[in-house]
């Protein structure tokens, strides 16, 4: 698969968050890189390397808080299950 482009790519929100456990939503507390290696792996993806989940965040972490929030860890899932093929968000 190519490279992700959150630009050029649309990634439908709704589909996303019903894939994730409920303590995922629009009002949770944003999670550092360790949480979100924990969900990660609750979810059964648990190949990705502390150094990796770091960049990720930095990556996605728009707000500049050391975290992902709702719409930031969206993202950042989008990314991770289209160039895993998981499943495709993209339209």
């Amino acid at each position: 698969m190519g490279g992700y482009n959150s630009k050029t790519h649309s990634i439908p929100s709704n589909e996303i968050a019903n894939k994730l456990p409920n303590s995922i939503h629009i009002d949770m507390e944003p999670m550092c890189a360790a949480e979100l290696k924990e969900l990660l792996i609750q979810l059964g993806i648990d190949d990705l390397t502390d150094n990796v989940l770091d960049e990720m965040v930095r990556m996605y972490d728009k707000d500049g808080d050391g975290a992902l929030n709702y719409s930031e860890f969206l993202e950042a899932f989008g990314f991770i299950s289209h160039n895993r093929g998981y499943c495709c968000f993209v339209s």
